[in-house]
């Protein structure tokens, strides 16, 4: 049984990996390629904004009525569809793409968090079966934030790998940029004999980069040079377009032919005794066997209140700041980082490359924090996530580009995936523990809330300069983490009761 898991969960794995890199990589590159009146930016906040309302009308009913194969399958098209809008990137095609795909954003992502919650219950299962133990050693929760971080490590791999596939596609297809100060001072600074005065206006102009990046200066009214930056050759664009497009389709293929149907609603061990007294006192001989009844299975109404009645619960009102946050953090190295730090100061055929380091650090800090936050806990990993996070935002804050010291943009790259990780792996497990017995409606929320941190750094990204950007991401970080200690305290208490309430339904039973 275990081995029937393992392989389920590792076409999950690889597969999502792909789609969503080739995604990631076109998303990573809009403020950058569509620079110009900010089409790019704008077109990610019509997707975020589309998203979240489709993550509250939509999304949980498509979990629910097709199950999460299909879910997954379908927001996968949205991805081809977006991306397919970029070979003709003009306002008129490019929003209505972000709007069709928008409505489709986040089922992948819902529809992904079910499986790889479910397979991480079904190897805790499995190990206890194969142990032969009526209680194993490890909880459930131990398996599904491990199966999250390791399912993350894999994401973040895929990205890295399409990022390289951006570079090298750059790269090959590099337009020839002259007259510019940026060439001369790097290809002909040993002929010119004004090099000192190249470097110093070079470093004039990127002082204007990292935080003190202020988008709305140039995007309407720049100049030729100042724009060329941003703007990558067109037949390198359009042939990395077709291949993403291409490695999409064949993974929908592959899902379709292996992947199961997984249901996206579990029944708490309370529910089940309930259900079953409940039963016995119905007389009802075959209810028992019958399959737990799925919110939304009734009635749209019945349905919608479910919904309600989540949202407005007070362990997710104390969880939904984090993934606000998790949205802003996200937001922030699609569209600042690659843009404000990447593209400005290096160019966008850079863009690749940095994010290839971001993702890979994502990878790396996915496998190590899969064995140490289960041994020390979540309270204790939410302090490492401020460290890291403040890290990179003092370090974005304060270092000031230079010729000399551009090699700092992969290092904030480092930290930023490292820190992004981090805060995926937290708010994606704390919705699968939090949040188990209605896992459809929990993933579709979270993805609505995240949506909307998304789309609000797309809203201020053209007005604000990034360093008012990062003066936000600190106080919503501090309002994150204060809130989750407290969803943490709840959570316990409840547990608690529920299982007094558990023994206390069993001593009844054991009784009649």
């Amino acid at each position: 049984m275990k081995k029937d898991v393992s392989k389920f969960t590792w076409i999950v794995y690889v597969t999502f990996m792909v789609g969503n890199g080739a995604y990631e990589g076109v998303l990573n590159l809009e403020s950058s390629i569509n620079v110009e009146e900010g089409l790019g930016t704008t077109s990610v906040l019509v997707i975020f904004v589309t998203s979240a309302f489709s993550c509250l009308c939509i999304i949980p009913f498509l979990v629910d009525y097709f199950g999460a194969k299909w879910t997954l399958i379908l927001g996968e098209l949205g991805f081809v569809v977006y991306i397919a809008g970029n070979f003709y990137p003009t306002w008129g095609v490019l929003i209505t793409v972000s709007v069709i795909h928008g409505i489709l954003e986040s089922a992948p992502w819902a529809a992904v968090s079910v499986f790889v919650a479910y397979f991480g219950e079904k190897y805790w299962a499995a190990s206890q079966i194969a142990s032969q133990q009526q209680q194993s050693s490890r909880s459930a929760e131990f398996y599904v934030h491990r199966s999250f971080a390791r399912f993350y490590a894999m994401v973040a791999f895929g990205a890295a790998i399409s990022n390289s596939v951006i570079t090298v596609f750059l790269r090959a297809f590099k337009k020839e940029i002259v007259n510019t100060m940026h060439n001369e001072t790097l290809i002909n600074i040993f002929e010119n004999f004004t090099v000192a005065t190249s470097i110093d206006e070079r470093n004039k102009e990127l002082q204007t980069c990292g935080a003190n990046d202020c988008q709305g200066n140039y995007i309407y009214n720049g100049t030729e040079d100042q724009l060329e930056k941003y703007q990558p050759s067109a037949l390198g664009i359009n042939l990395l377009l077709a291949v993403f497009i291409t490695a999409i389709l064949i993974v929908m293929g592959v899902q379709a032919y292996y992947l199961p149907n997984p249901p996206s609603y579990q029944e708490s061990s309370v529910e089940v005794l309930e259900r079953q007294e409940n039963d016995e006192m119905l007389n009802s001989d075959n209810a028992q066997s019958q399959e737990p009844v799925r919110p939304g299975k009734h009635s749209f109404y019945a349905h919608l209140c479910a919904i309600f009645r989540h949202i407005f619960s007070p362990l997710h009102l104390l969880a939904m700041s984090t993934f606000f946050y998790y949205g802003l953090t996200f937001g922030y190295s699609i569209t600042e980082y690659t843009r404000a730090y990447v593209s400005c100061t290096l160019g966008v055929e850079q863009v690749g490359l940095a994010m290839t380091v971001h993702r890979l650090s994502a990878t790396v800090s996915s496998v190590v924090f899969s064995f140490i936050l289960p041994r020390i806990g979540l309270n204790k990993f939410l302090v490492l996530l401020v460290i890291i996070h403040l890290t990179g935002y003092l370090l974005g804050l304060f270092w000031v580009p230079t010729t000399s010291n551009l090699w700092s943009v992969y290092l904030l790259g480092m930290v930023y995936g490292t820190g992004e990780n981090v805060i995926t792996i937290v708010s994606e497990g704390v919705t699968a523990v939090f949040f188990k017995t209605k896992l459809g409606i929990a993933f579709s929320i979270k993805n609505l809330i995240t949506n909307l941190g998304i789309a609000t750094n797309g809203g201020w990204s053209t007005s604000f300069c990034v360093y008012v950007k990062i003066y936000i991401q600190l106080g919503v970080l501090a309002l994150s983490v204060a809130t989750l200690f407290g969803a943490q305290i709840y959570f316990k208490k409840r547990k608690q009761k529920n299982e007094r309430k558990e023994l206390q339904l069993t001593a009844i039973k054991s009784k009649a």
